[in-house]
């Protein structure tokens, strides 16, 4: 959901991929027939509000951005720098406090940032990443990824991440 446009987005993956918007105003959907075989079937995109852009990591870990000022504009896949998560199933959120992506590996301490270039579609999208220190790690996600379980939390200024539904939840700050 882009609270910016009003608009939740849905990537429907099946036959063909379909991009979907429903706008909360008017209460109608609007379907885009979109033809990428590169997403992943589990992994969860986000939305970055700033740039009105979906951002997903797509089954070979490359970063797939589809612009959703011109949702009928072709999905892109940016230059990156730098390591991010490997190719899996991951859980990509918007950090809006630092304006940037975040994701974890569904295994490990290790967390990952995409930083979004002032230019998104020729800039160079850049990874960091940091390993948490001190308390346990975090039990791994199932084989098919967190589902939702790893949330940013701005009133909190962190990310929450529950990796399977009878583990502990991790905190990082």
């Amino acid at each position: 959901y882009n609270a910016t446009t009003n608009k939740a987005w849905l990537v429907a993956i099946g036959n063909s991929t379909k991009l979907l918007s429903f706008d909360v105003g008017t209460q109608a959907w609007t379907n885009y027939n979109k033809d990428n075989p590169n997403y992943s079937t589990s992994s969860k995109g986000s939305i970055d509000p700033v740039n009105n852009l979906l951002v997903t990591i797509g089954a070979s870990a490359q970063i797939l951005v589809q612009d959703l000022a011109t949702p009928t504009s072709a999905i892109y896949t940016p230059t990156t720098s730098g390591t991010g998560p490997s190719a899996g199933k991951y859980t990509l959120e918007w950090d809006s406090a630092n304006s940037r992506f975040v994701a974890w590996n569904n295994s490990g301490t290790t967390v990952y940032f995409l930083a979004v270039p002032a230019i998104p579609s020729s800039g160079t999208w850049v990874w960091s990443s940091v390993a948490g220190s001190g308390g346990t790690t975090p039990a791994a996600s199932t084989t098919n990824g967190s589902f939702g379980r790893f949330r940013f939390c701005a009133s909190l200024g962190g990310i929450v991440l529950m990796p399977t539904a009878s583990n502990p939840i991790s905190f990082y700050r």
